[in-house]
């Protein structure tokens, strides 16, 4: 009975712990996702004020005008890949169709402004992917180890019954804490990345 209560109790405080820890994760990433998101839209709609310059202006290629139209679109919509993708786009074309050797300093600067958001955007959006692809994968092992839990819980009586070998629980018990134990360190990690806030 000593041994049926302790793996009980141990059963039952996994998913509870986890739980707990998969709502903590949440509210960081949410935050992190939305504090991308806001600097992605920002820088974008910085490229669009630098694209009010007059040189820019004078530049009559079709794709630029396209892509500065999505580019306001997206960033009324608040669209972050829209955003991004299209500030990469008016990047390629500027590098393409001006003559930099006839620049002044301050358009030299403003190209460089441009450049510098596209990297920026692309930074951020692969921090984004990345902290969605590791939370994917935490949530996955979370939702396995908790199920398992669960199952061990349900047959904890009978695993512990007379005439049973206590082998078995203390197998599950030992596979589950270092189950337990990854999804704890990869969560942390998770966070960390979350509170910085370097792109």
């Amino acid at each position: 009975m000593d041994f049926e209560n302790t793996f009980l109790y141990f059963f039952s405080t996994i998913p509870q712990v986890l739980s707990g820890l998969i709502a903590l994760l949440g509210v960081f990433v949410l935050f992190k996702f939305q504090s991308i998101k806001s600097a992605i839209v920002s820088f974008g709609r910085q490229t669009l004020d630098y694209l009010d310059e007059d040189f820019i202006l004078k530049i009559s290629d079709d794709h630029i005008n396209s892509m500065k139209k999505n580019l306001q679109h997206g960033i009324v919509r608040n669209d972050q890949e829209t955003v991004a993708s299209q500030v990469s786009g008016i990047n390629t074309q500027l590098k393409k169709n001006v003559d930099t050797n006839s620049l002044t300093k301050h358009q030299e600067s403003i190209l460089w402004k441009i450049n510098h958001n596209n990297e920026i955007q692309f930074n951020c959006l692969t921090l984004y992917n990345t902290i969605s692809g590791r939370t994917k994968i935490i949530l996955l092992n979370s939702g396995i180890v908790i199920i398992l839990s669960l199952i061990f819980l349900l047959i904890v009586p009978i695993l512990t019954s007379e005439g049973t070998c206590l082998l078995y629980p203390f197998v599950g018990a030992g596979i589950i804490l270092i189950w337990f134990g990854y999804c704890i360190v990869e969560t942390i990690k998770i966070i960390k990345t979350s509170i910085n806030r370097d792109y």
